[in-house]
């Protein structure tokens, strides 16, 4: 039997009616659902004790804009017939309050999700069982009109993280004892409180991995993080979305025993889920000319990083807690790392994919789709496009503090006691880090980027391009080493089409693949990637596909279809890569 232990949350939000007199009330409520049946079992817990103000974590003492509550160690059972260790739950934090019309009103705070087994793994690796203590992220709920499903809820001046301490009661207190796990503390938004600090000594460096986007921005530091672990002896920290919390998990597990630790701590967010929008695939596949296009870069590039500010609380509260020796951060964490570092006096590095955001007088912050428009560009232009490329990113950064918006750099530099700049002509963060020669590693072969630029920095580096290798690179599948053997063998051309996690659907995909099977001169086979739940969905209705014609193409082994497939496996075999140019890639 386990019991989940109710004890106090933090930092929870001031709601505006309690200001009135209405004081607001949490309970917890925990929502099973089982894999298997797919049914679901609710358990309410009490309304808390009394709600008061409370100081924050690290804040001034003006900043007590925060509540915090007690439940007086509520226990809620967490023993359901039928359950298993794998099978999910959602644990809901819930608000009430009386409205000013005298109603009754029940809100979700936040929510955090988990499996049996995770809370069993919380219980393993805390030093003291008798008073083991966990401490539970919330985010927002899901919901389908909801842009920022998955960001983190965080409150008060000092926009910390909104935090439920809940403790665990297992009828046979040893029967994890033995269990050591190198993965550690890795689940959802938690981590045992009594942590000690000093746990570092085991390792040669604490090190802390800050970055959040799609599969591409994730994947490269999943390599770096192993490598780092396995190869120096580091402890690294790898903060991202929950999205992504299986695959550090994994990784973690997989390195060899008595070199380095991984673990997995939440940032919030989720932009798997942003990009799968209705409104979001439209904006990324609708169809403009190339000028047209190109302002859509310049657009997408002004909002690199402010689609991520709402993690700063997460980031922060990670750095202060852990205190990790050196910090890194990918392409759309650099402000927010900068933040960080400025403010706890923490080292960073900086581990970028996109090279061209670094300003230079040889290369334009987003290259021309037309190759005669890129041979225009003179010295005066490529630094003229530079200026307007971040005078658009300062106002889209910085946007928010028109209307008081936390989620700005004005407003999180403020709120961290740093300078504050509102001004457009201000230096971008890129070209700060390198006048002050900060460390920027570029892991991409410096051949392929055309050489350093005269103008980088001295600590501006090209490594070479990094991938996992080794006993992490699965093979191909039979059908797929099937599929390109019987194309060579019958004198086809191997065309990948591989769009990763770009919102690109699966009749666009097979609508592309027929038009090169029709259209080109020399015999082709194509291996096309559909990824996520697009691989399993039917094709559009109103498309002018053949389900003849792709059958056809599939029994002549002229087309195959796959959900996934290793690239450092793949891509050597074949004779044609079209890909959307994304980070893994």
């Amino acid at each position: 039997m386990v019991k989940l232990i109710i004890k106090d949350a933090s930092n929870l939000d001031v709601n505006l009616l309690s200001v009135f007199g209405s004081v607001a009330k949490y309970r917890v409520k925990i929502i099973f659902i089982n894999n298997t049946t797919g049914t679901t079992t609710v358990r309410k817990g009490e309304w808390s004790t009394h709600t008061t103000k409370s100081k924050q974590i690290d804040a001034k003492p003006t900043s007590t804009n925060s509540l915090c509550c007690t439940w007086e160690n509520e226990m809620i059972d967490l023993s359901i017939p039928g359950m298993s260790e794998g099978d999910n739950f959602q644990f809901v934090l819930e608000r009430r309050y009386t409205t000013m019309g005298a109603k009754m009103e029940t809100k979700v705070l936040g929510e955090t999700h988990l499996t049996l087994s995770e809370i069993k793994d919380m219980f393993a690796n805390t030093s003291n069982k008798e008073d083991a203590m966990v401490e539970l992220f919330l985010f927002r709920e899901d919901n389908k009109h909801d842009m920022n499903t998955g960001d983190l809820v965080y409150a008060g001046k000092g926009s910390l993280p909104s935090i439920v301490r809940v403790g665990i009661l297992l009828d046979n207190k040893n029967e994890n004892d033995d269990k050591n796990e190198n993965v550690g503390d890795n689940i959802d938004g938690s981590i045992p409180q009594d942590e000690v600090v000093g746990e570092e000594e085991l390792y040669d460096k604490r090190v802390m991995i800050m970055t959040r986007g799609t599969r591409g921005d994730i994947q490269p530091f999943l390599a770096l993080a192993k490598g780092l672990a396995e190869e120096k002896n580091w402890e690294v920290i790898f903060v991202t979305e929950l999205f992504y919390k299986g695959g550090v998990i994994k990784v973690a597990n997989s390195i060899v025993k008595g070199r380095g630790k991984i673990s997995f701590r939440p940032s919030g967010g989720d932009t798997t889920k942003k990009t799968s929008k209705a409104l979001a695939k439209y904006v990324i596949n609708v169809k403009l000319s190339a000028p047209q296009t190109n302002a859509m870069q310049r657009l997408f590039l002004s909002r690199s990083e402010v689609e991520f500010f709402h993690s700063e609380p997460a980031l922060y509260y990670w750095a202060k807690k852990l205190q990790p020796s050196l910090l890194i951060y990918g392409f759309t964490m650099a402000s927010v790392a900068t933040v960080i570092s400025e403010t706890l006096k923490i080292p960073l590095i900086g581990f970028i994919l996109q090279p061209t955001s670094i300003p230079s007088e040889e290369y334009p912050p987003c290259l021309p789709l037309l190759e005669v428009n890129y041979k225009k560009l003179t010295k005066e232009k490529i630094l003229s496009r530079h200026k307007k490329n971040h005078a658009m990113k300062h106002m889209m950064d910085n946007l928010g503090s028109i209307v008081h918006n936390s989620d700005c750099m004005f407003e999180i530099r403020k709120r961290r006691g740093l300078e504050v700049n509102r001004r457009f002509e201000t230096e971008s963060v890129f070209q700060q880090l390198k006048e002050k020669n900060y460390p920027m590693v570029i892991p991409i072969n410096e051949t392929m980027f055309g050489g350093k630029p005269k103008d980088w920095s001295e600590n501006t580096v090209f490594t070479d391009c990094i991938f996992m290798r080794g006993d992490m690179i699965p093979p191909l599948a039979e059908d797929a080493q099937s599929f390109i053997n019987n194309a060579k063998a019958d004198g086809g051309k191997v065309i990948v089409l591989c769009f990763s996690s770009m919102p690109v659907t699966k009749t666009q995909i097979i609508e592309i693949a027929l038009r090169l099977i029709r259209q080109c001169s020399e015999k082709v086979c194509v291996f096309a990637l559909v990824g996520g739940t697009e691989f399993h969905a039917p094709l559009d209705t109103n498309s002018n596909i053949s389900l003849e014609e792709v059958q056809e193409a599939t029994d002549n082994n002229r087309l195959f279809l796959a959900s996934r497939a290793p690239f450092g496996r793949l891509f050597p075999l074949v004779d044609t890569i079209v890909l959307h140019g994304g980070l893994g890639t």
